[in-house]
């Protein structure tokens, strides 16, 4: 990991071994941001999802976590509520994208057992690789598809295996995650900017789309993020500023359960 580790940490599972806590801010953002994107895309027919750091099929969601999703009331993600958060889980991005207009999905986890229950799961193709950074660098883009790339630690990354579809021929859309803790010091917010500057310059000249939710509702020292590069077919859409527009009220309405529950606690 770059600068050191991070970790969430579920203050009522006792420790699940993973690097997150399932159901946290930046899920809440980053699965309604999937589903209006594959909804939207969806009115042109189904897409492909290609997701090459898909972790596992689902996650056991704690009580912290289903009274986050309550609170944050995204209509988005109503599809999870009952087969899902009411029994006690949370569903990864790979599993809801299968919930919407979607024709297959391509994923990979670098983790065999994961990808062994993938198989296992209906409508899915498991690829085969190295890494989800080999597989996605070998990978030739196309219009109809929506990438996620959502490794653990993006901004650890990126520079040695660069997304291949936002400097390339600029024809799938792409989803990114990145947990950005550049407030921790600034070796980590130079990395950050440098980020930035190459999504601005990157070549085809495509505007990218932030949301951004802080890590903690109280005393933020992280951010979640969601950066949209959508292809060159998605952008010339002539209801693409519908789809940019609802992205942008997800974002608010989000931050604005967070700022409440900063404000007025029930201890």
């Amino acid at each position: 990991m770059a600068f050191g580790s991070w970790n969430w940490k579920d203050r009522n599972a006792g420790g699940s071994g993973l690097l997150y806590e399932p159901g946290n801010w930046g899920d809440l953002l980053k699965l309604s941001w999937l589903a209006a994107i594959l909804r939207w895309k969806g009115r042109k027919g189904v897409s492909v999802y290609f997701d090459p750091f898909a972790g596992d099929v689902g996650y056991p969601l704690s009580g912290a976590g289903r009274a986050r999703f309550n609170q944050a009331g995204a209509d988005e993600l109503d599809l999870i509520k009952k087969p899902f958060v009411e029994a006690g889980n949370w569903p990864s991005a790979a599993t809801l994208a299968g919930r919407l207009p979607v024709g297959r999905r391509l994923l990979f986890d670098s983790d065999p057992e994961k990808r062994g229950r993938w198989a296992r799961t209906p409508g899915v193709e498991v690829l085969a690789g190295e890494s989800g950074w080999a597989i996605a660098a070998a990978r030739r883009p196309e219009a109809d598809e929506l990438w996620l790339l959502d490794p653990y630690d993006f901004l650890a990354d990126w520079q040695k295996f660069p997304p291949p579809a936002p400097p390339g021929s600029g024809a799938a859309s792409v989803l990114l995650y990145l947990y950005n803790r550049s407030a921790e010091n600034s070796a980590i917010f130079s990395a950050y900017r440098e980020f930035c500057r190459w999504l601005k310059n990157s070549p085809g000249g495509r505007k990218s789309f932030r949301g951004r939710l802080a890590a903690d509702a109280f005393l933020p020292r992280a951010h979640h993020e969601m950066h949209f590069l959508p292809g060159r077919a998605d952008a010339e859409r002539n209801d693409f500023s519908e789809l940019s527009a609802v992205l942008k009220r997800l974002s608010l309405a989000l931050a604005a359960a967070q700022a409440g529950e900063a404000i007025f606690t029930v201890l």
